[in-house]
C-alpha cells in the first residue's frame, strides 16, 4: 500500500545528496518500468496504462517526499546549529575560537602549540576563563531576568524618580496628575530597557546622548535629577528582592554587580551630559 505523504517526509528526512541521487534512481527506474510494461501488455488492454499511472503517483510521491524531507532536514540542522551557538557556553567558545585565530594571525605559534591544541587541552591552566564564564552566564541570567520585564522596570524608574524629586510619599491621584513627572519617569524606564539592556547584551556602552532629557521640559533638563534617580536605582533598588529574586541565583550576585558597573558607567555618562 502506498505510504502518505505525511509519513514519507517523517521516515525520509534525508540529506540533501541523498535525496539527489535517490530521486534520479527512481525516475529511472520509472522510465525502465514503463518500457517493460508497454512490451509486456497487449496492445489495447489498458493495463500498462493503470500499472503506469500506479507508478507514476508512487514515484512522484516518493520524489516529492524524499525533496521536502531533505529540506526541512538541512532547516533543522540549521536552526540546531544556531541555537548552539546563541548559548553562553556556545558564544563563549565562538569568542575563544575567533580571540585565538587573531593571536595566531598576528603572532605566529610554534608548531607544537597551534591554535587548535590550545582551545581543545584539558591540561592547558587558563584561570581567566572561569571567570570569563562566570561573566557570560551573569550577562545572560540578566536578560533573561529583566529585559522583558517592563512591568518591573516601569515600577523601578517610577520609585527612583520620586526618589529623586523627594516625592516618595506622593499619591496615586497626585502621581498620574503630575505630567512631568510622567516624562521623567518614561525617560527614566527608557535608559533601564534600552540603553542598558543594549549594552549589556552587546557588551559596551551605548551612547547616552541618543536619550534625550524631558524633565522638567525639554528646553531646560535638569540632569541633576537624572543622576539622582539612577544613583538610587544602582544604591538601593537593585539589591532589593523583587530585582534580585529574578536573578538567577547562581550568578545572583555577579549579575548586580554588572548592573551597578553599568549604571556607574551611565551616572558617569549623564554628569557630561550638557545641562
Amino acid at each position: 500500500m502506498v505510504l502518505s505523504r505525511v509519513r514519507y517526509r517523517r521516515h525520509f528526512r534525508a540529506g540533501k545528496e541523498w535525496a539527489v541521487g535517490t530521486t534520479l534512481l527512481l525516475i529511472f527506474t520509472a522510465f525502465v518500468l514503463a518500457r517493460w510494461l508497454s512490451k509486456t501488455f497487449p496492445d489495447g488492454s489498458g493495463l500498462e496504462l493503470i500499472y503506469a499511472a500506479l507508478m507514476l503517483f508512487f514515484s512522484w510521491d516518493m520524489v516529492n517526499a524524499l525533496v521536502t524531507g531533505a529540506i526541512d532536514a538541512a532547516k533543522d540542522k540549521e536552526i540546531q546549529e544556531y541555537e548552539k551557538t546563541q548559548t553562553s557556553q556556545g558564544i563563549l567558545e565562538r569568542q575563544n575560537l575567533e580571540y585565538y585565530a587573531l593571536v595566531e594571525y598576528h603572532l605566529p605559534l610554534p608548531s607544537n602549540s597551534r591554535r587548535h591544541n590550545i582551545v581543545l587541552s584539558k591540561s592547558l591552566p587558563d584561570p581567566s576563563l572561569e571567570a570569563v564564564l562566570l561573566n557570560s552566564f551573569a550577562h545572560d541570567t540578566i536578560l533573561r531576568g529583566l529585559e522583558n520585564n517592563d512591568e518591573l522596570l516601569v515600577d523601578v524608574a517610577l520609585r527612583a524618580c520620586l526618589e529623586a524629586l523627594s516625592k516618595e510619599n506622593a499619591s496615586n491621584e497626585e502621581i498620574k496628575r503630575n505630567e512631568s513627572l510622567k516624562l521623567f519617569r518614561q525617560d527614566i524606564y527608557v535608559y533601564l530597557r534600552v540603553w542598558m539592556m543594549f549594552s549589556i547584551k552587546n557588551r559596551r556602552e551605548m551612547p547616552v546622548r541618543g536619550i534625550k532629557h524631558r524633565y522638567p521640559n525639554e528646553s531646560s533638563p535638569d540632569k541633576y535629577a537624572y543622576i539622582r534617580a539612577i544613583k538610587y536605582i544602582r544604591d538601593h533598588l537593585i539589591d532589593r528582592p523583587n530585582v534580585s529574586n529574578l536573578l538567577k541565583e547562581e550568578y545572583r550576585e555577579r549579575s548586580k554587580e554588572i548592573l551597578k558597573d553599568y549604571l556607574t558607567k551611565l551616572i558617569t555618562g549623564l554628569e557630561n551630559y550638557p545641562s
